[in-house]
């Protein structure tokens, strides 16, 4: 018990401040969250013709507050989409930052537990968060459907954020 104490981050500290906490959920969250968004454009656009463009996406995002009309609102819902996205990508990587205060392994493991972390993050947006938003509701993917968004959610979302975590607030990082 006492080794694990010993490489709990310690906030107060210079070194571990609330200023690197911050600057780690929001380097981690705009890495996610940035990285996963591309990741949806280029794939669910030109890959899979699923989408006629990357407008589309963004307002899909919206439809969680707006409903179906998020398609008719242009640039406007577009803009929401995408800053709807970013702000749940920082409330991820907040979450995980927390958690590997408590759980510092998580710092130390952030491909394992990144790929943990985005699975989950999946799995409650898809069957929590989306059902109880406005967003119109969507016939369940197939299987490849659901390989596909669950590997960007995992590479593209879950890694980075524990990849930029670990980076900042490991307690073997050297700050």
């Amino acid at each position: 018990m006492e080794r694990v104490m010993s490489e709990r981050i310690d906030v107060r500290r210079p070194k571990n401040g609330l200023a690197a906490v911050f600057k780690a959920i929001i380097l981690a969250g705009a890495a996610g969250g940035l990285l996963d968004i591309f990741g949806a454009v280029i794939v669910y656009g030109p890959i899979l013709h699923l989408t006629k463009s990357s407008l589309q996406i963004f307002q899909s995002v919206a439809t969680g507050v707006l409903g179906a009309g998020a398609f008719d609102g242009g640039a406007a819902t577009e803009f929401l989409g995408f800053t709807l996205h970013m702000f749940i990508s920082f409330v991820a990587a907040a979450i995980y930052v927390f958690l590997g205060f408590a759980i510092p392994t998580l710092f130390r493991r952030p491909i394992i537990f990144g790929h943990v972390f985005g699975v989950i993050v999946y799995f409650v947006m898809t069957k929590i968060v989306v059902p109880l938003s406005a967003a119109p509701a969507r016939t369940p993917p197939d299987l490849d459907q659901l390989l596909i968004a669950m590997s960007l959610n995992v590479f593209l979302f879950g890694v980075p954020i524990a990849i930029v975590a670990g980076r900042l607030l490991s307690p073997r990082a050297d700050h």
